[in-house]
């Protein structure tokens, strides 16, 4: 059976949230290009985050890189399954909503676009979600920020380590 997400409760705790929140605030989004050239809605901060955020990605006992990601009020992120443009694998993402405004629901589909599954992201819990799986969703009104730790290892051998 395919796993598309599983929820988590502490994972970070609400000081780190707060901590997060305020790296956050200071950093510059830009806009995610595909390895097509194509713009999908998705804002990326990553560039010189590292430092300032590796006392959080200290907590997984393997390889891994964090960035902020951004989308706007109303945008859709469209169907798409997550690839990296230097060619590091992105098989598996740990998402943690920051705010308390961005509890929009990120549907995962199948080839005929129905919704095979819906993850509702609730502030102060994280999501472990399988990006190998097609997945988009259609955002609020109010901008959507997620602090997001991306692993090169499946769903399933994250989720052991979890």
């Amino acid at each position: 059976m395919i796993k598309y997400y599983k929820e988590y409760n502490n994972i970070f705790n609400p000081e780190e949230i707060q901590e997060l929140e305020t790296i956050c605030n200071g950093v510059e989004f830009y806009d995610y290009t595909t390895d097509t050239g194509r713009k999908d809605n998705n804002r990326i901060s990553a560039d010189g985050l590292q430092p300032k955020i590796t006392k959080f990605l200290k907590k997984f006992p393997i390889k891994c890189w964090g960035q902020f990601m951004n989308q706007k009020p109303n945008v859709i992120v469209e169907k798409h399954t997550d690839e990296i443009p230097s060619g590091w694998p992105l098989r598996t993402k740990l998402l943690t909503p920051l705010y308390h405004n961005n509890n929009v629901p990120l549907n995962f589909y199948n080839k005929n676009n129905e919704i095979l599954a819906s993850c509702n992201y609730q502030y102060g819990k994280s999501v472990l979600i399988n990006t190998q799986q097609l997945h988009g969703f259609k955002n609020n009104n109010y901008e959507r920020y997620t602090f997001q730790v991306c692993f090169a290892e499946s769903f399933d051998e994250i989720e052991k380590i979890l």
